[in-house]
Protein backbone atom coordinates (compact mmCIF):
# COMPACT_ATOMS: atom_id res chain seq x y z
CA UNK A 1 0.00 0.00 0.00
CA UNK A 2 2.78 2.42 0.94
CA UNK A 3 4.77 1.56 -2.21
CA UNK A 4 1.70 2.15 -4.39
CA UNK A 5 1.04 5.53 -2.70
CA UNK A 6 4.66 6.62 -3.13
CA UNK A 7 4.67 5.55 -6.77
CA UNK A 8 1.38 7.38 -7.45
CA UNK A 9 2.72 10.52 -5.73
CA UNK A 10 5.97 10.40 -7.69
CA UNK A 11 4.17 9.98 -11.03
CA UNK A 12 1.76 12.84 -10.16
CA UNK A 13 4.63 15.17 -9.24
CA UNK A 14 6.47 14.26 -12.45
CA UNK A 15 3.41 15.11 -14.55
CA UNK A 16 2.83 18.41 -12.76
CA UNK A 17 6.52 19.29 -13.06
CA UNK A 18 6.45 18.70 -16.80
CA UNK A 19 3.71 21.35 -17.18
CA UNK A 20 5.92 24.15 -15.82
CA UNK A 21 8.85 26.00 -17.33
CA UNK A 22 12.18 24.30 -16.92
CA UNK A 23 15.18 25.92 -15.27
CA UNK A 24 17.97 26.42 -17.80
CA UNK A 25 21.10 24.26 -17.66
CA UNK A 26 24.32 25.89 -18.81
CA UNK A 27 27.38 27.93 -17.97
CA UNK A 28 26.99 30.94 -15.68
CA UNK A 29 28.92 33.92 -14.35
CA UNK A 30 27.94 36.09 -11.42
CA UNK A 31 28.86 38.76 -8.92
CA UNK A 32 27.85 39.27 -5.30
CA UNK A 33 28.30 41.79 -2.52
CA UNK A 34 27.35 42.05 1.10
CA UNK A 35 28.75 41.90 4.59
CA UNK A 36 31.20 39.65 6.39
CA UNK A 37 30.84 39.06 10.08
CA UNK A 38 34.38 38.02 10.96
CA UNK A 39 35.06 36.17 14.17
CA UNK A 40 38.57 36.80 15.46
CA UNK A 41 39.27 34.58 18.43
CA UNK A 42 42.49 34.42 20.45
CA UNK A 43 43.14 31.57 22.88
CA UNK A 44 46.02 31.17 25.28
CA UNK A 45 46.58 27.72 26.80
CA UNK A 46 43.08 26.63 25.55
CA UNK A 47 41.34 29.58 27.27
CA UNK A 48 39.73 32.44 25.31
CA UNK A 49 41.61 35.71 25.72
CA UNK A 50 39.45 37.60 23.24
CA UNK A 51 36.55 36.77 20.93
CA UNK A 52 35.53 39.66 18.69
CA UNK A 53 33.14 40.01 15.75
CA UNK A 54 34.07 42.62 13.12
CA UNK A 55 31.79 43.62 10.25
CA UNK A 56 33.39 44.23 6.87
CA UNK A 57 32.56 44.49 3.17
CA UNK A 58 32.33 41.29 1.10
CA UNK A 59 32.43 41.05 -2.68
CA UNK A 60 33.13 38.31 -5.14
CA UNK A 61 32.63 36.49 -8.41
CA UNK A 62 31.41 33.01 -9.41
CA UNK A 63 31.94 31.09 -12.66
CA UNK A 64 30.62 27.59 -13.32
CA UNK A 65 28.04 25.24 -14.80
CA UNK A 66 24.56 24.23 -13.61
CA UNK A 67 22.59 21.19 -14.70
CA UNK A 68 18.94 20.43 -13.92
CA UNK A 69 18.06 16.71 -13.89
CA UNK A 70 14.35 17.49 -13.68
CA UNK A 71 12.65 20.93 -13.60
CA UNK A 72 12.87 21.15 -9.80
CA UNK A 73 16.25 19.58 -8.94
CA UNK A 74 19.73 20.40 -10.19
CA UNK A 75 23.40 20.72 -9.30
CA UNK A 76 25.93 23.41 -9.96
CA UNK A 77 29.71 23.29 -9.79
CA UNK A 78 31.66 26.54 -9.75
CA UNK A 79 34.77 28.40 -8.74
CA UNK A 80 34.41 31.48 -6.57
CA UNK A 81 36.60 34.29 -5.34
CA UNK A 82 35.60 36.28 -2.24
CA UNK A 83 37.19 39.46 -0.92
CA UNK A 84 36.56 40.52 2.68
CA UNK A 85 37.99 43.96 3.49
CA UNK A 86 38.56 44.71 7.16
CA UNK A 87 40.48 47.95 6.72
CA UNK A 88 42.61 49.64 4.09
CA UNK A 89 45.54 47.43 5.14
CA UNK A 90 43.98 44.07 6.08
CA UNK A 91 41.88 41.82 3.84
CA UNK A 92 40.85 38.18 3.53
CA UNK A 93 40.90 36.49 0.09
CA UNK A 94 39.10 33.15 -0.42
CA UNK A 95 39.33 31.04 -3.57
CA UNK A 96 37.08 27.95 -3.52
CA UNK A 97 35.65 25.21 -5.70
CA UNK A 98 31.98 24.57 -4.82
CA UNK A 99 29.15 22.13 -5.48
CA UNK A 100 25.55 23.14 -4.61
CA UNK A 101 22.24 21.29 -4.76
CA UNK A 102 19.56 23.47 -6.41
CA UNK A 103 15.95 22.86 -5.42
CA UNK A 104 13.20 24.92 -7.02
CA UNK A 105 10.03 25.13 -4.96
CA UNK A 106 8.14 27.02 -7.67
CA UNK A 107 8.57 27.04 -11.46
CA UNK A 108 6.31 29.46 -13.32
CA UNK A 109 6.24 30.47 -16.98
CA UNK A 110 8.99 33.06 -16.60
CA UNK A 111 9.96 32.91 -12.91
CA UNK A 112 11.45 30.21 -10.66
CA UNK A 113 11.97 30.42 -6.91
CA UNK A 114 14.28 28.03 -5.12
CA UNK A 115 16.75 27.11 -2.42
CA UNK A 116 20.37 26.06 -2.62
CA UNK A 117 22.83 24.40 -0.26
CA UNK A 118 26.30 23.06 -0.83
CA UNK A 119 29.90 22.79 0.17
CA UNK A 120 33.12 24.45 -0.94
CA UNK A 121 36.77 23.61 -0.56
CA UNK A 122 39.58 26.06 -1.16
CA UNK A 123 42.28 28.30 0.20
CA UNK A 124 42.17 31.51 2.25
CA UNK A 125 44.82 34.21 2.56
CA UNK A 126 44.71 36.91 5.22
CA UNK A 127 46.75 39.74 3.67
CA UNK A 128 48.31 42.65 5.51
CA UNK A 129 48.91 40.92 8.86
CA UNK A 130 52.53 40.58 9.90
CA UNK A 131 52.37 39.40 13.51
CA UNK A 132 55.66 37.81 14.58
CA UNK A 133 55.74 35.60 11.50
CA UNK A 134 52.21 34.21 12.02
CA UNK A 135 50.64 32.82 8.85
CA UNK A 136 46.84 33.06 8.67
CA UNK A 137 46.64 31.37 5.27
CA UNK A 138 45.21 27.88 4.92
CA UNK A 139 42.58 25.51 3.58
CA UNK A 140 38.90 26.33 4.10
CA UNK A 141 35.56 24.50 3.82
CA UNK A 142 32.55 26.85 3.67
CA UNK A 143 28.89 25.78 3.62
CA UNK A 144 26.86 27.66 0.97
CA UNK A 145 23.14 28.32 1.62
CA UNK A 146 20.50 30.65 0.22
CA UNK A 147 17.40 31.54 -1.75
CA UNK A 148 17.22 32.20 -5.49
CA UNK A 149 14.85 33.91 -7.91
CA UNK A 150 15.38 33.14 -11.60
CA UNK A 151 13.75 35.42 -14.17
CA UNK A 152 13.35 34.50 -17.86
CA UNK A 153 15.65 31.46 -17.45
CA UNK A 154 18.80 33.62 -17.64
CA UNK A 155 18.81 36.07 -14.74
CA UNK A 156 19.21 34.76 -11.19
CA UNK A 157 19.12 36.92 -8.08
CA UNK A 158 20.35 35.24 -4.90
CA UNK A 159 20.25 36.01 -1.21
CA UNK A 160 22.96 33.77 0.18
CA UNK A 161 25.42 33.03 2.87
CA UNK A 162 28.71 31.26 3.42
CA UNK A 163 29.22 29.68 6.80
CA UNK A 164 32.60 28.43 8.04
CA UNK A 165 32.52 24.68 8.59
CA UNK A 166 36.06 23.56 9.35
CA UNK A 167 39.61 24.17 8.22
CA UNK A 168 39.69 27.94 8.57
CA UNK A 169 43.24 29.17 9.12
CA UNK A 170 44.73 29.29 12.58
CA UNK A 171 48.01 30.89 13.62
CA UNK A 172 49.81 29.30 16.59
CA UNK A 173 52.66 31.02 18.40
CA UNK A 174 54.10 30.47 21.87
CA UNK A 175 50.94 28.99 23.46
CA UNK A 176 48.59 31.40 21.66
CA UNK A 177 46.14 30.35 18.93
CA UNK A 178 44.41 32.94 16.73
CA UNK A 179 41.47 31.93 14.52
CA UNK A 180 39.78 34.09 11.86
CA UNK A 181 36.38 32.89 10.55
CA UNK A 182 34.13 34.91 8.22
CA UNK A 183 30.33 34.45 8.21
CA UNK A 184 29.17 36.01 4.93
CA UNK A 185 25.71 37.32 3.94
CA UNK A 186 25.33 38.67 0.42
CA UNK A 187 23.08 39.49 -2.53
CA UNK A 188 24.18 38.34 -5.96
CA UNK A 189 23.32 38.44 -9.64
CA UNK A 190 24.11 35.59 -12.04
CA UNK A 191 23.72 35.43 -15.80
CA UNK A 192 23.07 31.93 -17.22
CA UNK A 193 24.39 31.48 -20.76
Amino acid sequence: MLKKSLLTGFVSLSLVASLHAEEKSGFFAGIHGGASFVQSKVEMDSKAVSDDINISFNGGVNVGYQYFFVPYVGLRAYASYDFNGFSKDISLHDLTGNVDLLLNVFNGNSVSFGLFAGLGFGYSILAGVKDNGADFSGFITPINVGLSLTIAERHRIELGGKLPLIFYPEAKMEGTTTVVRPWVANVGYTFIF
